[in-house]
């Protein structure tokens, strides 16, 4: 059985202006969904080293315009550089698991146009009792080239602090979360205060990458309970073909007030076109609708 990741239609219809609940800290917007990924069987925590994933990658239905071939994945780990594996065009990807035991790693992807097919589910490396390991070498994801710090109460709706340090502005800061499509926005400087506008119980990365390809992954965590809830529904969702960096923040924590700048060369390119359509992001649920042999995970953000 398939299973894939999706989005609702609702959630990606809109492009806004970056929203944000204070004058301190910002709530980025969320990269638009376009398509869909997914692997034979059933998801698992553990992936074993050399296990080849015939990954597939399907446009959503409502996705206007369609998704831009070719196709990058995107592997999180922490305290690493993101690290960038080439896809192709063709719809398909045999992909061997040759990554260094360990983990936990996310893994996302995107389109040249910077929209994404989403995040799957945190898992963990092991090692394969076959013996295969000779036949792909180990990928050797970098050590961060950037000093990178986040601080604060990784709660739901908690505010976290974020310092980054040698590399060269301006900043792109993702919130790379299981389940979830990513959020992004780009920095001028490197302090940043970001609202976690997702529910408790999520295990997430935050990435960030420098104009010259420099980059970092945090520490995992899981995003805490919390009371507040009021910045879940706050953030907007960018539009197919809307800009992917809509917004360039001073990175005093304070939003600039216009939203027409563009992000330096990173891990993945960024749309060209944009719309004024709007929509409000409603609470996290997932909802499985079987399409034949395809199980569907659609979720609202």
């Amino acid at each position: 059985m398939w299973q894939v990741l999706a989005l609702t239609a609702s959630l990606l219809s809109a492009f806004a202006p970056q929203s944000q609940v204070n004058a301190q800290a910002v709530i980025p917007n969320w990269v638009s969904q376009t398509f869909t990924f997914g692997w034979p069987g059933t998801y698992n925590s553990t992936m074993t080293r050399c296990r080849v994933l015939n990954i597939t990658f399907t446009p959503r239905p409502s996705a206007v315009p369609a998704p831009v071939p070719p196709y990058e994945l995107i592997l999180s780990l922490a305290n690493h550089a993101p690290f960038v594996v080439n896809a192709g065009s063709s719809g398909n990807f045999l992909w061997p698991v040759n990554l260094d035991i360990g983990g936990p790693y996310l893994l996302s992807m995107y389109d040249s146009a910077g929209a994404t097919g989403g995040t799957g589910p945190a898992f963990n490396v092991v090692a394969d009792t076959n013996n295969t390991s000779a036949h792909c070498p180990v990928a050797g994801l970098q050590s961060s080239t950037l000093n990178f710090n986040v601080g604060g109460s990784q709660v739901q709706c908690g505010t976290v602090p974020i310092t980054l340090s040698g590399g060269t502005p301006p900043y792109v800061v993702s919130l790379v979360a299981e389940d979830y499509p990513p959020k992004r926005a780009s920095f001028a400087a490197g302090n940043i205060d970001w609202i976690i506008d997702i529910k408790a119980g999520i295990n997430a990365y935050f990435t960030a990458t420098d104009s010259i390809g420099n980059g970092a992954v945090s520490q995992f965590f899981n995003i805490g309970a919390s009371a507040n809830s009021t910045c879940l529904g706050v953030a907007q969702t960018l539009a197919p073909g809307s800009p992917a960096l809509s917004t360039v923040y001073p990175g005093t924590g304070v939003a600039s007030s216009t939203g027409t700048g563009t992000a330096g060369s990173t891990a993945t390119s960024t749309a060209k076109s944009s719309s004024n359509l709007q929509v409000q992001i409603s609470s996290k649920q997932l909802i499985m609708t079987a399409l034949g042999s395809v199980v569907a995970f659609a979720m609202n953000a």
